[in-house]
């Protein structure tokens, strides 16, 4: 079903899911689902892939299950059984040999889940045009935002959106987040960019993260609608309900010696691909509260890393240095070419993690090469041109960026040992490894440097754009803050994370 968002002061109800429930002072006037479907690459759609598609769709719910025993014999088989059947011939030779790769490599069955899995939700999504995991998803968290009884309250939030608790009346726990999007349109860097084409709503941008995310492959992004409703100052305002993930914490919480043995603890394979996810998207607000952990039951290991608060992805820009006629803010002008170099549009915090400071996995290059990523981009562009407001500098930017990241991916896979980094890939899409340089030689932690530095927009006391050089030197690697126990907690916690002995 194609549901057209709600756009910017207009409100366009489909009569199949108009809704209105009154939760104290906030009322919910319509809730609106994002698209699970892109038009088919071809128009031959394969009649004969029935049971290809369901030999994968069954694959792929193993693969994401991981409560399911899975061994390598489960995976060739019913891949194996795909290679004979009607896949087009550019993807079964693509999968032939990233299969061969985890024949030959030395994958843990974790490895395995993760490069497979986005294969197979990127291949359904080829031969389907649509993700029926996305539909089951939006479909799931809709039913329970217009069926079940459920109080909401407000929920007390660092981020400048207003936000409530949808709380489940009889297990007392929240299973989504309602957030005003608030102000409207917005990105952080038009603060030194004032004349940024934006022209969609921030959440325009969170529904496309997800219609993206899902219909892509990666599965980072929590369940998300839309939605226009009444605030507490009975304001009629547009939003998002986004799925609540339960034993989470964000990146922060895990700025103690402990933590530091939950992230490092992460498998590589799960964080790299989640670096690959941002860099598809463009994230630009990826700061280290933006980014949701979740804990097994025990709370002893991070079993997966979400992506939240896309509100600020697309941006119309990979390099601010290949755009012509860039207007800046005056505080920018003394030093306009030095200022917009250190101006870098993509900000992830969990480039810090020391896992993406290692190659990458042959599996991995293979995995972003899929043949028919750039043509399912293009699909997916002209379809959502058709309802929502994203510029179109913003189409071509990623576009651009997709298509880089796959030369690249190639041409590392050409060599006999792969070299190439999570963030050396980072740098070639976007710049700023001369931020990045500078920050090592002055003992700033990697977190600290792609959290605050690198790619932070917020010019301040660590950073001055026209002279990087200035950056002040860190100590935090030497001594706390100040004090206080959670200062040395932290100190201690950027110690560990470097291998360094506690203090």
């Amino acid at each position: 079903m194609f549901i057209q968002p709600i756009m910017y002061h207009e409100v366009l109800v489909n009569t199949a899911l108009e809704h209105t429930e009154q939760k104290g002072d906030v009322t919910i006037l319509n809730v609106v689902v994002p698209h699970h479907q892109i038009k088919a690459l071809s128009e031959n759609r394969l009649s004969s892939d029935q049971k290809v598609i369901f030999q994968l769709e069954k694959l792929e719910r193993k693969l994401v299950n991981h409560d399911e025993a899975l061994s390598k014999e489960d995976i060739f088989q019913a891949f194996g059984a795909c290679l004979n059947e009607g896949l087009d011939q550019q993807i079964k030779t693509h999968l032939k040999g990233l299969l061969e790769e985890i024949v030959n490599g030395s994958y843990e069955i974790s490895d395995i889940r993760e490069y497979l899995g986005w294969y197979c939700r990127l291949t359904l999504t080829c031969l389907k045009g649509e993700s029926t995991l996305l539909d089951e998803k939006v479909q799931g968290l809709y039913k329970k935002v217009i069926n079940e009884k459920y109080d909401i309250t407000l929920r007390e939030s660092e981020g400048h959106s207003p936000s409530y608790f949808l709380t489940d009346e009889i297990t007392k726990r929240p299973f989504a987040i309602l957030k005003q999007s608030h102000p409207e349109i917005t990105s952080s860097f038009t603060k030194h960019l004032p004349k940024m084409p934006l022209s969609a709503t921030v959440w325009e941008h969170e529904l496309i993260g997800l219609e993206q995310d899902q219909l892509f492959g990666f599965n980072r992004v929590p369940t998300t609608l839309t939605v226009r409703f009444k605030n507490g100052k009975n304001e009629e305002v547009n939003g998002v309900i986004q799925e609540f993930v339960s034993d989470s914490k964000s990146g922060w919480d895990f700025y103690n010696p402990s933590g530091a043995d939950l992230l490092k603890a992460i498998p590589k394979s799960h964080v790299q691909v989640l670096t690959l996810s941002g860099l598809f998207k463009g994230i630009s607000a990826g700061h280290l509260a933006n980014y949701i952990l979740q804990l097994d039951g025990n709370k002893e290991k991070v079993t997966t890393l979400f992506e939240i608060d896309l509100e600020e992805m697309l941006l119309p820009y990979n390099k601010l240095s290949d755009v012509d006629d860039l207007v800046v803010s005056d505080q920018l002008s003394t030093k306009k070419e030095e200022a917009i170099k250190s101006l870098i549009l993509c900000r992830m915090w969990i480039l810090g993690l020391p896992q993406n400071g290692m190659p990458f996995d042959r599996a991995a290059l293979m995995a972003m090469s899929h043949p028919s990523m750039l043509s399912l981009l293009q699909s997916y562009h002209k379809q959502a041109s058709k309802y929502s407001r994203m510029d179109e500098g913003s189409w071509q930017a990623q576009y651009e960026r997709v298509r880089m990241m796959q030369e690249i991916c190639l041409s590392e896979l050409e060599k006999a040992t792969i070299t190439l980094t999570p963030r050396d890939l980072y740098f070639k899409i976007f710049g700023g490894e001369h931020l990045w340089k500078i920050a090592q030689e002055k003992g700033y932690p990697p977190l600290i440097a792609f959290n605050n530095l690198v790619s932070d927009p917020y010019q301040h006391i660590l950073k001055d754009f026209s002279d990087p050089t200035s950056i002040p030197e860190c100590k935090r690697l030497k001594e706390p803050k100040d004090d206080k126990p959670e200062s040395k907690d932290i100190m201690n916690f950027f110690r560990k994370m470097e291998g360094l002995e506690q203090k």
